[in-house]
């Protein structure tokens, strides 16, 4: 847990007040005649002798301690010439020479733990400026603050002047993670490369299992990491590797072994376009066909989105409570599949009335009581028929088989819950499966039932991954489309695949808008995923890019007051999150103790500088929306 502070750096070289002997000092020096000078000495000791000695104790409390010396003073016009030569000092600008440059709005986080391998801090650098910015305004008193706006150009030379080199953070922290352990043969045995060279035996497979082998040797899912950035960014694989702050700190590590051999970067991005290839394309790619010929192959899935939406919560809910226990027989895999009504193979395959299957749980007209209770009611009592079952061994593939009968709405629809009897019906060990999701993926790709495809046209899929209580991962896929979804953009994704020439039924009707999808929204839970949400997206999710540099300071006081500027607004609003508020008796006991922390966080080198990579304010498109809903979520 960590508070984000917005300063504006100031660097100038100047005469600079930070101890009561610096204040009296100069005050001196200010000082017209030696009655002026004795008063000033006299205050001084009776400042000392009531344990004000330090000028933090002075400035938080400067309007008691001024009354305090009028009320023991002799000449208290002279004590007040006195303290109001003082209040000048500590609340006037220092002497500046001559300014190393003028004053950037280059915004500042200060993070008392500087390593970013498990947290996000970030800040946006804008181009609005302070040309003149009080170092010494304490929140208790009035500063003065002159804004002038520069240009572009002159606000980015000055941003350059406040920051040193950038930091190849993300490049350290996936060196450490992934490089290291795979030159090291981390967990390498012989039998592992036999089982992994066994499971991805398909020649279609060979081209991605060096990657998959990586994986399982430094155990970090980071193929799916990639694809699940990569599909987020909405973006062509070379624009979105070109914007992804990892491969550019790759690039400009000189020393790294990954650019002298150029191994990782290519194999990276050669892993993307052999995935696009052999398993599946990003689902924002679908495109409704604009031509018969093209819609007999692709045609859009034809059915009512609210009523696959009330599955999907149902089914959600069911996983959540029901399956997901304490007792659950990890890893799990439980694809379902949607058929939609009126599909040529429902009555060719006979799929209201299917046989031999393994292990299955049926809802159907019959059991439900002659249809007095909807399909989708009944699919919570379905899962926990099933559950026994589903737990009773570990490793287990479980499908989901919803048969839609018609579009509007669920009371004939058939639904069965089995696993399936061949090579595809189980899970690998979790020494692999919980890094390589492609063996999930694999399993998903075989046939649903004898004669119907998961590819098919008129099949929707949604599989769920789960491999412990802390990792699960969910996907939603169309014909050769599939990417992984996530409740903030599952329901836009779906839409994409759904017929837009169905009387309106792609798209939530004005009373479904009451109903299932805000029920969707209020009840339906994203599976935890710790990892992706510690790593996966630090590294991959462009939506969350940030530079980090290391930041210059004032080389002749370190102390926040002679660095940044803190508004009093800042201190005000942090007031309420600070839980030992009776140690600061005002705003301005909590500034003097930022300003002294501040300063020791910056000699221990504990200050970076983070900036923000985005420019989707005007962006009106899916990427662009979800970038500001990341980033909504970051400043958050």
């Amino acid at each position: 847990n960590f508070f984000f502070f917005f300063f504006q750096v100031h660097s100038t070289t100047a005469t600079f007040i930070y101890t009561m002997d610096d204040l009296f000092l100069k005050c001196k020096n200010e000082c017209v005649d030696s009655t002026e000078t004795d008063e000033l000495k006299r205050i001084e000791e009776y400042l000392c002798l009531q344990n004000c000695d330090a000028l933090d104790t002075l400035v938080s409390a400067f309007d008691f301690w001024r009354d305090d010396c009028y009320e023991h003073s002799g000449n208290v016009d002279l004590c007040k010439t006195i303290w109001a030569k003082l209040a000048a000092i500590i609340n006037g600008k220092p002497e500046q020479t001559t300014p190393a440059s003028k004053t950037a709005a280059t915004q500042k986080v200060v993070d008392s733990a500087p390593s970013e391998a498990t947290t996000t801090a970030t800040t946006t650098t804008i181009s609005a400026t302070t040309t003149d910015v009080s170092l010494l305004a304490a929140p208790l008193t009035s500063s003065s603050c002159n804004s002038a706006p520069l240009t572009n150009d002159s606000a980015d030379d000055n941003e350059k002047e406040l920051l040193h080199a950038p930091k190849n953070t993300k490049f350290e922290h996936f060196k450490e993670n992934v490089i290291k352990p795979e030159q090291e043969s981390m967990h390498r045995t012989s039998s592992d490369e036999r089982r992994m060279h066994t499971l991805m035996a398909a020649e279609k497979w060979k081209p991605l299992r060096a990657m998959e082998e990586l994986c399982c040797l430094t155990r970090t899912p980071l193929t799916e990491w990639l694809v699940t950035g990569y599909h987020l960014s909405e973006l062509p694989i070379n624009e979105y590797l070109a914007q992804n702050e990892l491969f550019n700190q790759v690039a400009r590590d000189e020393s790294s072994r990954l650019r002298r051999s150029g191994g990782m970067t290519e194999k990276l991005k050669d892993y993307l376009s052999m995935y696009e290839r052999e398993m599946a394309k990003p689902l924002h790619q679908y495109v409704r066909p604009d031509n018969e010929e093209e819609k007999r192959a692709i045609a859009p899935f034809r059915d009512s989105i609210d009523i696959i939406v009330q599955y999907m919560n149902e089914i959600n809910l069911g996983i959540k409570h029901v399956l997901l226990s304490q007792s659950a027989a990890y890893p799990i895999q439980l694809d379902v599949y949607f058929v939609a009504p009126g599909h040529p193979n429902t009555e060719k395959l006979n799929l209201h009335a299917l046989r031999d299957l393994t292990d299955v749980v049926i809802s159907d007209k019959n059991s439900r009581r002659q249809g007095a209770v909807l399909a989708v009611n009944d699919i919570y009592n379905l899962l926990r028929r099933a559950s026994t079952t589903i737990n009773r061994k570990h490793h287990q593939r479980f499908v989901m088989l919803v048969v839609r009968q018609n579009e509007e709405d669920a009371a004939d629809d058939t639904v069965y819950l089995y696993r399936p009897n061949n090579e595809f019906g189980s899970v690998p060990d979790k020494c692999f499966s919980d890094f390589c999701e492609l063996l999930y993926l694999m399993n998903s790709t075989s046939e649903i039932v004898p004669g119907l495809k998961s590819t098919a046209q008129g099949v929707l899929g949604w599989t769920q991954h789960l491999h412990s209580a802390q990792c699960n991962k969910v996907y939603l896929s169309y014909g050769d489309y599939k990417s992984r979804v996530f409740k903030a953009d599952i329901l836009s994704r779906l839409k994409l695949v759904f017929d837009a020439d169905n009387d309106g039924k792609h798209d939530f009707r004005p009373r479904a808008e009451t109903e299932s999808k805000k029920e969707f929204l209020a009840h339906f839970c994203d599976l935890d995923d710790e990892k992706y949400a510690e790593c996966g997206e630090y590294w991959f999710n462009n939506a969350r890019q940030y530079e980090v540099f290391q930041p210059k300071w004032n080389d002749q006081n370190c102390r926040a007051k002679c660095n940044v500027f803190i508004p009093k607004k800042c201190t005000a609003d942090l007031m309420q999150y600070i839980d030992e508020k009776r140690h600061y008796a005002t705003d301005g006991h909590l500034y003097y103790k930022l300003d002294y922390t501040i300063g020791m966080q910056v000699c221990d080198r504990e200050t970076v500088a983070i900036r923000f990579g985005f420019d989707d304010d005007d962006d009106d498109t899916a990427s662009g929306g979800r970038r500001r809903h990341h980033r909504r979520r970051l400043q958050e």
